[in-house]
């Protein structure tokens, strides 16, 4: 496997992203013969994962770190 992607027990391959996030490329199973990764369908296994690369594709779920504005909590009980 190329460019860090692993098989599943069953059939697909999976790609761990920097952040943690797991990208999953399956078998679709409503479109026959096609490959289905976050409600989208490639042709080839192949084109999935070149498509993923490029993109630095991501399929929902948290936040990137980054974005996430920091929170900032204030015990108030100490002031009564």
């Amino acid at each position: 496997m190329s460019s860090g992607w692993k098989r599943t027990g069953y059939g697909g391959v999976f790609k761990i992203m920097p952040d943690g996030e797991k990208i999953y490329i399956e078998k679709s199973m409503d479109r026959k013969g096609m490959w289905e990764s976050g409600g989208r369908y490639f042709e080839k296994l192949s084109e999935a994962k070149e498509s993923i690369d490029a993109e630095n594709y991501s399929i929902g779920g948290l936040v990137p770190k980054n974005y996430v504005n920091p929170v900032k909590i204030i015990d108030n009980r100490k002031n009564k």
